[in-house]
């Protein structure tokens, strides 16, 4: 009779722990998936501007490599060199999109 008593007021003392518990568990889980869509989004709005750059940094790596030795060149032999096609168009080809 003992051993049923104990059961049952080990059981009935155990019942409102539990909801706490699983609400505290609950609101951890959405507030660590909230912060991992933050983030996500953090990365998706960097992306365009992580493409600007690598654009331009390309458009100057290919500006510098056609020009460079075409105008050293011009020096060394005393001539007006004629202007590339990328010098012409520095400013269209290291634009940012839609500016």
């Amino acid at each position: 009779m003992k051993r049923w008593l104990l059961i049952l007021i080990s059981a009935l003392a155990l019942t409102g722990r539990g909801h706490n518990d699983f609400q505290r568990l609950v609101d951890q889980t959405k507030s660590a998936w909230s912060e991992v869509l933050n983030q996500t989004q953090r990365r998706a709005d960097l992306v365009p501007n992580i493409l600007v750059t690598v654009k331009g940094e390309a458009a100057l790596k290919n500006v510098l490599s056609l020009s460079f030795p075409t105008n050293l060149t011009a020096m060394l032999f005393s001539y007006d060199p004629k202007p590339t096609f990328a010098v012409q168009n520095e400013a269209a080809i290291a634009a940012p999109p839609g500016g």
